[in-house]
Formats: C-alpha cells, structure tokens, sequence
C-alpha cells in the first residue's frame, strides 16, 4: 500500500471515475466502430476488439514492468520518497492494528461468520454491486425504453451526461468523506439518493421525469459502491 487508511476514498474515486469514463464513451465508440464492419476483411466486433483490446493488453504489459509492488521498490521515487512512504504506512498500520491482526486465526474466522454486521456488510455491496453493473451496462436501454423513436446515436449521447454526473459526485464526495473520516452518512444517502431515481424510472409518467430519474440512481451510484469498499 502506498496510502494510509485516510486517503482511499479519493484514490478508489479516481479508479472508479476511469470506468465510468469508459462507459461514458464505449457506447460512442462502439457505435463508430461499427461503421468499420469490413473494412480490410474484419466484421465491426473484430475492429471493436482490436481498438479496445489493444491499448489495454499493452499498457498491462508495461504495468507489470513499471509500476512497484511496494514503496521500497518503487524506482520512479527518490530515497528519502521512499522512506517517507514508508513510515507513512508503517504508522498507519500501527494504529490500525496490534501485531496479532496480520495473522489469521481460526477464532477470528469464526467469530466474523457470527457477527451480523458482516453479513449486512455482504448484503450492502451485493445491492451496490448489483446496481452498478446493472445501470452501467443497461443505461442505454433504460434511456431507449424512454422514447423509442430516438436513434441509437442518439441514446448513446444521453448516457454521457449521466455517468460525468456520478464521477464529479463520487470525487466530490471522496474529497470530503476523506477530510472528515466518515463513511456511513455518505452511503447512506447515495443509497436514498438512489431509491429515489429508482422510483422516478418505474412510476414516472414524462421522459423528462424518467430521464431525471437517471441522475439520482447515478448520483448514488459509485458512493455507495465506492464508500462501502474503502470503509
């Protein structure tokens, strides 16, 4: 770990805003991509697959190379870098626990499957997990199912505003979930935030309602998921 315990939220923000960046744009460029269907003898998912796959089966290949497994390895930083992370994180896990914690014991175990705060921990991330995947892949049907005469162009523009909503508001809500060191209250009202978009989607009677219904599930959408991880 290069961060202490009181820095998570923003750094887990900045994954979870690159993927909500892809799926902002994917749609676009899969929409594009398939303008390419024969060109040079390839169908359009074989383009798709090429443009998408490549840039990631490279840069994993340089990540294995690069990026440090540890601060003590880390090349691209100087020696008094290094050590300054160090003790950073040694600090840091010395107050998070006493030296018996980093060895797994059979009573802990048990002990964990008793208590029901893990199992209601479980069931949280199940319904964030679900609803993120879940709003991420099918949006741009949500958003068709509004008004079936859009083209599909078109849809796929829509769901652009809707995930650069929910990564400025998971930034947002990192930034000062981190500075204040709470968590609960952030999850908490992502979740209503989320409920209620849920209930604009299914008893809306106007596109306009519906559509706003969009932005409340995405408000809640990577603060329930995200704040729930870095707890």
């Amino acid at each position: 770990m290069f961060y202490t315990r009181r820095e998570l939220a923003v750094r887990f923000s900045y994954l979870l805003a690159g993927a909500a960046i892809a799926g902002a744009v994917g749609g676009l460029v899969a929409y594009g991509v398939g303008y390419m269907d024969g060109l040079r003898g390839l169908r359009g998912w074989r383009w798709l697959l090429i443009i998408e796959g490549l840039p990631a089966v490279c840069l994993g290949i340089l990540g294995w190379f690069l990026l440090a497994n540890s601060p003590e390895s880390a090349w691209y930083l100087s020696p008094s870098e290094r050590q300054l992370l160090v003790l950073r994180v040694t600090r840091d896990e010395r107050e998070a626990s006493v030296p018996s914690a980093k060895v797994l014991h059979q009573a802990d175990v048990v002990a964990a499957l008793k208590d029901w705060k893990v199992w209601a921990f479980c069931a949280l991330n199940f319904g964030a997990d679900l609803q993120l995947f879940s709003y991420s892949i099918f949006l741009p049907t949500i958003i068709q199912a509004l008004n079936p005469a859009w083209s599909t162009l078109y849809v796929q523009a829509l769901t652009v505003p809707c995930f650069a909503w929910s990564v400025i508001v998971f930034c947002c809500v990192a930034y000062i979930s981190d500075a204040m060191q709470h968590r609960a209250v952030f999850g908490i009202l992502g979740s209503l935030a989320s409920i209620v978009g849920h209930t604009m989607l299914m008893a809306g009677q106007s596109v306009a309602v519906r559509f706003a219904g969009c932005f409340f599930v995405a408000t809640g959408l990577f603060v329930v998921a995200g704040t729930a991880l870095v707890w």
